[in-house]
């Protein structure tokens, strides 16, 4: 690691690379792989009862609450769990999983 992560990303990807990677078309930027996850994310919840909030945001919520002190991870915690709950209200308001509304519903 300490010559970098160049190295390690070409070594991981000589060993496993099974598909191509893709990347945005030139003249497209970073903005696509952020639309991208918010596309995906809407599918995943209008398609499947998926959790309205990833496992990734409810594990960065539990180490926020290990940080900085046991009143700093106190206030964290208490920040994240109204993350969460403002994350939620949205996908249960729309209920994307309902397959007898409309589909366009903003």
């Amino acid at each position: 690691m300490s010559a970098g992560p160049t190295p390690l990303r070409e070594n991981f990807r000589t060993r496993y690379a099974t598909e191509p990677v893709l990347v945005p078309p030139e003249g497209v930027g970073t903005e696509a792989g952020t639309v991208g996850t918010a596309i995906d994310q809407r599918l995943r919840l209008a398609f499947t009862a998926a959790e309205p909030v990833d496992l990734a945001t409810n594990l960065g919520i539990d180490i926020s609450r290990g940080m900085g002190g046991p009143q700093a991870g106190e206030r964290m915690g208490v920040v994240g769990e109204q993350l969460l709950r403002r994350l939620a209200e949205p996908v249960h308001a729309l209920d994307p999983d309902n397959r007898h509304l409309p589909l366009d519903r903003s």
